[in-house]
């Protein structure tokens, strides 16, 4: 099926980053072969998809989540913050739900597991091309697998915590409810913030806020 709804200009450049030289070679093909696609970069190390970089251009982006050199996630970050035209697809293999999580909160535009069909990768680049975001059934099943245990893991008083501070209180705020010190609610949002992947207070709202604590 062409890529006829996509906004970008045809063909699409594509880079295709994966460790595995058999994979990549795979992937690359495979895309290769989608009408208005053409793959400008193909590589299995990061540092080297950062040097070609420099001199071509790319609108889509197929990144593995482990890298030999830095992590997916890395190039993720540079991309969603320096080139922004460019939409991401992380490929994994991982069953951990923190990463592919991390992956959505920094931006990734789909998610794709290793072990899924082709077909999928093929709707994964037609959803972002038109703009949406999409996470196929096996990488959906990981993550919600990993927000389950993420949830369960929360003690009451990092629930509490967690709401609290979704509802936009500081951490001395929160102490002053609670009748605990504001040292202790430190040390209980770090945690709860480790527990759940977050990294600050707008990840930690989005939990609370999926979990429909408040």
């Amino acid at each position: 099926m062409p890529l006829s709804t996509s906004p970008l200009p045809h063909p699409v450049r594509v880079a295709v980053v994966e460790d595995q030289t058999i994979v990549c070679e795979l992937l690359a093909d495979f895309l290769s072969s989608e009408v208005g696609l053409t793959v400008a970069i193909k590589t299995n190390r990061g540092r080297s998809f950062f040097d070609a970089l420099k001199t071509n251009r790319v609108e889509l982006a197929v990144l593995d989540i482990a890298l030999p050199d830095m992590s997916g996630l890395e190039i993720l970050t540079y991309l969603k913050k320096n080139e922004r035209r460019v939409k991401v697809i992380m490929v994994s293999a991982t069953d951990r739900g923190q990463p592919l999580r991390e992956a959505l909160q920094l931006g990734a535009d789909a998610i794709v597991s290793k072990a899924a069909p082709l077909e999928h990768l093929r709707t994964a680049v037609h959803t972002v091309l038109a703009g949406g975001i999409y996470v196929d059934p096996e990488a959906g099943a990981v993550l919600s697998q990993h927000e389950e245990h993420a949830s369960a893991a929360l003690t009451s008083r990092e629930r509490e915590i967690a709401i609290l501070d979704a509802k936009g209180l500081s951490s001395k705020g929160i102490g002053q409810q609670l009748g605990i010190s504001e040292k202790t609610v430190t040390n209980h949002r770090t945690t709860l913030m480790k527990k759940i992947g977050a990294h600050n207070t707008a990840d930690i709202t989005r939990h609370v806020t999926d979990e429909r604590w408040i």
